[in-house]
């Protein structure tokens, strides 16, 4: 290690508190994280997440959540249709469901403290939706199969499960 060098940061003691009691669970000191950080940045030129700095209201949000779940609810009905009916799986139509869910998924995270003092005004249970979507992201990693013969198919025993992942989904729409 070269020399040490000291940086000031200024940091909102409410969000310090808080992490230092998640650092302190992970057994990490505050120090090897920010070097972590450094490191990061260092090697990838780099953050390893993405600032938003456009500052938008929860209306806004609360729209383009709501373009995402119908999004992920089209796109989730084509493909089980597509296993129904014991169609080839193409591996474009794979990549668009894992981006799609994902998307919703990482979008969902990003702004969910800000949504749920909407939630009244909504006609959509948006936490159901979030299981739901992570429900199938995870029948979609763990029931593709791939065969030379045959190519991407959809394992028969991840099809109930996958059919309650799109259930809950599309009952999100009408639980409140």
């Amino acid at each position: 290690m070269g020399e040490q060098a000291q940086i000031g940061v200024k940091v909102d003691k409410n969000l310090k508190d808080k992490v230092d009691e998640i650092l302190r669970s992970l057994g990490i000191k505050p120090t090897t994280a920010i070097n972590g950080l450094y490191h990061y940045i260092l090697q990838h030129r780099e953050l390893p997440f993405i600032i938003n700095t456009q500052v938008n209201k929860p209306s806004r949000l609360l729209s383009n959540l709501f373009m995402d779940y119908l999004l992920l609810k089209n796109t989730l009905w084509d493909f089980y249709r597509t296993i129904e009916r014991a169609e080839p799986l193409t591996e474009n139509s794979l990549t668009l469901l894992k981006h799609v869910l994902l998307e919703f998924i990482a979008n969902f995270r990003q702004i969910e403290s800000a949504l749920f003092p909407l939630n009244s005004e909504v006609r959509i249970d948006w936490k159901k939706v979030f299981g739901g979507a992570k429900r199938a992201f995870y029948l979609i990693e763990t029931h593709i199969k791939f065969e030379d013969c045959q190519g991407h198919y959809f394992e028969e025993s991840g099809i109930i499960k996958l059919s309650l992942a799109l259930k809950m989904i599309t009952d999100a729409e009408t639980s409140l």
